[in-house]
């Protein structure tokens, strides 16, 4: 028994002793891994492949809020160094990008320093501001279209001096401007008579009966509806029956009496809703 014993104690000793250096393995391993940890660098965030469309993005939020900032440096960066700037903007194509940053800051009257490198020269735009959608070329192209304006018997030059707004260009581009205009509206003219023309001989050849196929008169183009449109005005329907009113006129009597009876009901609901959205 005494040597029993003695054998038990050694085991326990050995297993203490085997537990006692896995334990520290198990720490320097533990250790070297967290070492190592901190020696790797964090992962690089990549862009994602498809970001949030534009329009519903928190980027498009920031960069407006931020643009509305006078304090803000995205105001004295150009478009690129925006993109590039953060991760938000730079996942997004740079072509897009630009399109809508330049779309907002043109609501809130910003304009962006251009990534070109000046030159030391100053240029100066010689043809004023943009002619297209101005209200000098509205007014041009009114003129031009008003058959009956006295402007057509005067040149470019006398136009030109005629109007402060045009003197914002130079006369040779406004010169420009004016054939260019007068050739568009010359063409518009054509192309309306050339259609006009084609409906009138289109209305000759295959002229609309007068009875439409129910055998009754179409009524858009029949007097009984201008006769209908004045009683109704007038306040003569009110005055008497459907049927009195029916027989109190022969252009009425040309149409079924349930017929003009709908014809009534209509114009007197389209002229009290005429009056009610006017």
């Amino acid at each position: 028994k005494p040597h029993s014993q003695k054998k038990t104690s050694s085991d326990e000793r050995c297993t203490r002793r085997r537990n006692s250096s896995i334990e520290q393995a198990a720490e320097g391993r533990e250790e070297a891994y967290y070492e190592k940890k901190k020696a790797i660098p964090p992962p690089i965030k990549y862009p994602p492949k498809n970001p949030v469309a534009w329009r519903y993005s928190s980027a498009k939020k920031d960069l407006t809020r931020e643009l509305q900032d006078p304090t803000s440096s995205l105001r004295s960066m150009s478009v690129r160094e925006i993109h590039s700037s953060q991760l938000k903007y730079s996942c997004y194509d740079f072509n897009n990008f630009s399109t809508n940053v330049k779309r907002i800051a043109k609501k809130l009257g910003i304009t962006f320093p251009s990534n070109k490198k000046s030159s030391g020269k100053t240029k100066t735009n010689k043809d004023g501001p943009s002619w297209r959608g101005s209200n000098e070329q509205l007014l041009l192209r009114k003129i031009l279209r008003d058959k009956k304006s006295s402007l057509h018997k005067q040149t470019s030059k006398e136009i030109y001096k005629l109007h402060a707004g045009f003197q914002q260009w130079e006369f040779k581009a406004f010169n420009n401007n004016y054939r260019s205009q007068q050739k568009a509206v010359q063409a518009e003219i054509e192309l309306l008579e050339f259609e006009e023309d084609a409906f009138l001989k289109e209305q000759i050849s295959f002229p609309q009966n007068e009875l439409g196929n129910r055998g009754y008169p179409l009524w858009g183009y029949h007097p009984a509806n201008g006769l209908l449109k004045n009683d109704v005005k007038s306040g003569r329907v009110d005055e008497m029956n459907p049927m009195q009113l029916w027989e109190s006129n022969a252009e009425y009597k040309k149409f079924p009496h349930k017929v003009f009876l709908g014809h009534i009901h209509q114009e007197k609901r389209a002229q009290r809703e005429h009056d009610y959205w006017i």
